[in-house]
């Protein structure tokens, strides 16, 4: 990449590839990903740094560099070169940061016992290299060669190190005063146990250390969480503090009953704490402004960006249908103009980090219901018509039903399920009808080519024309469950025109 237009033009192809496959255009008119992501787009520098504001000339940071490599990477929206790249800067800010701005000018200078960690720019913490570590192992930097290998190790040995003993937790840094908390004991246990989980770093010396710190935390995080539901921060429930933790336990193995009622019971948790109308969600702190670490004082509360934190639920469970979860989705995608503003945190001005987790959630979203629904659905789910008198949309053998239409949740699933098995039904006769009406003609055409192929003699031609047999049924059956589902949606598409 040799110019700033270089890394916005790969990102920018990147986008429109997601754009065909993913047709958000087809489910809502005027509107892609590439638009919602250009403001973000010309925030990226050529050398891979992105700004703490959206279009921003200053303030170039570990946290919000971390945040959108990890972000757009796991929606695939970032092309691996330019990933490569931003690795690169991200290293960097580890051990040295050379202020572009005036405002830009809080160097620290890292103490001895801190090396390895990150970061010269905005003062060693567990916060800033478990951001760093996560980022780094989310997009694959461990992968690319030895040196990699050895920045990962060093900076995981140093917040094992930096655990607190007595109760097996973090804090913000292993600093006078500072105790152990929630979030920041499920940021390092996650990324910790990332680490142990990589197969490359199974021989390494340090590994019964951070064996070690995983048990402890497990055990710190397990005694925080209350009425196995949520977990909390500075002695206040906390959405945030609950995601985070069941996320790090899960990395860090932990399987069993009480973790799946501790998931269950979060998602419930969770649903019940969007409130109706979206942009009064506040926003929770998890870092306290006033906090006194080893290199400063914090001088602003940090606060989660909340629809960032449906992204893990939905691979726990959380309906993608359900009326909170879409009128989230509804919207991030209305405040799209306004490049998702943290009303509590930032309000004046949007950041890079939460456009980038906004995307990352809206391209899930669409990803996960597009493999399930067809794009008049969805566009119906996000904004259903009120005059319209259907109960269910038809998805290519799938019922989903609108918002609007009360019904009661086990009625919802069983005609959920009746869709799935008349869709598996058609899908069975027609392939049978296929196999009937087209063999007798293929079989005998085909196998004597097969069967001299095959080597000398090794199948009789009645063995290889059952091989044949085979593999034609199961083209045939793929094909007619294609045809089955195109044909239900055109009678639906044409039954609502009408």
């Amino acid at each position: 990449m040799r110019v700033d237009v270089d890394i916005q033009t790969a990102i920018r192809d990147r986008l429109k590839c997601v754009d065909y496959f993913l047709c958000v255009h087809e489910s809502l008119e005027d509107v892609n990903i590439s638009d919602m992501a250009e403001k973000l787009i010309r925030s990226f520098r050529s050398d891979g740094s992105v700004p703490y504001i959206i279009e921003g000339k200053d303030r170039f940071r570990t946290t919000p560099l971390a945040t959108v490599i990890e972000a757009l990477y796991s929606a695939h929206l970032l092309p691996n070169d330019v990933c490569n790249i931003m690795q690169d800067k991200l290293i960097s800010y580890r051990d040295t940061f050379v202020p572009e701005e005036d405002e830009d000018k809080s160097v620290c200078t890292i103490c001895a016992d801190d090396k390895g960690a990150w970061g010269a720019d905005e003062g060693v913490s567990v916060w800033t290299t478990s951001k760093a570590l996560i980022s780094l192992i989310a997009s694959n930097y461990h992968k690319r060669d030895d040196s990699s290998k050895e920045v990962i190790l060093t900076a995981t040995k140093w917040l094992s190190v930096q655990q607190f003993k007595n109760d097996g937790g973090w804090g913000f840094q292993k600093h006078d005063g500072l105790q152990s908390c929630v979030p920041m004991t499920s940021l390092a246990l996650k990324a910790i146990s990332k680490v142990v989980s990589i197969d490359a770093f199974s021989s390494d010396a340090d590994m019964p250390l951070f064996k070690l710190s995983i048990e402890s935390a497990k055990k710190y995080l397990l005694a925080q969480c209350k009425d196995d539901t949520y977990f909390t921060f500075d002695g206040e429930p906390s959405l945030t503090a609950t995601v985070w933790a069941i996320e790090a336990l899960k990395a860090a193995g932990e399987k069993g009953r009480r973790i799946k009622r501790i998931t269950n019971n979060a998602i419930e948790y969770f649903l019940e704490s969007i409130p109706d109308e979206i942009s009064s969600w506040k926003s929770e702190v998890f870092v306290k402004a006033g906090t006194q670490t080893r290199y400063k004082i914090i001088k602003r509360d940090f606060c989660s960006f909340m629809p960032y934190l449906m992204v893990p639920l939905f691979e726990w469970g959380l309906k993608l249908t359900h009326p909170k979860v879409v009128s989230v989705i509804r919207w991030l995608l209305e405040k799209r103009n306004d490049s998702w503003k943290i009303a509590d945190y930032n309000a004046e001005e949007p950041c890079t980090f939460s456009s980038a987790m906004a995307l990352n959630v809206i391209v899930n979203w669409f990803r996960q219901m597009e493999t399930q629904s067809s794009n008049f659905a969805i566009k119906n789910l996000l904004y259903p018509d009120t005059e319209s008198t259907d109960e269910n949309l038809c998805l290519g053998c799938i019922f989903v039903e609108i918002p609007g239409n009360k019904k009661d949740e086990e009625t919802i699933l069983g005609k959920n399920k009746q869709g799935k098995e008349m869709g598996y039904i058609w899908t069975i006769c027609i392939a049978l009808i296929c196999f009937i009406v087209l063999i007798p003609y293929i079989i005998p055409t085909f196998a004597p080519f097969v069967n001299t192929w095959i080597s000398t003699n090794m199948f009789t031609p009645s063995f290889t024309a059952a091989i044949l047999a085979s593999i034609i049924a199961a083209v045939l059956i793929n094909f007619g469950k294609q045809i089955c589902v195109w044909m239900k949606t055109q009678f639906y598409n044409f039954r609502q025109k009408r």
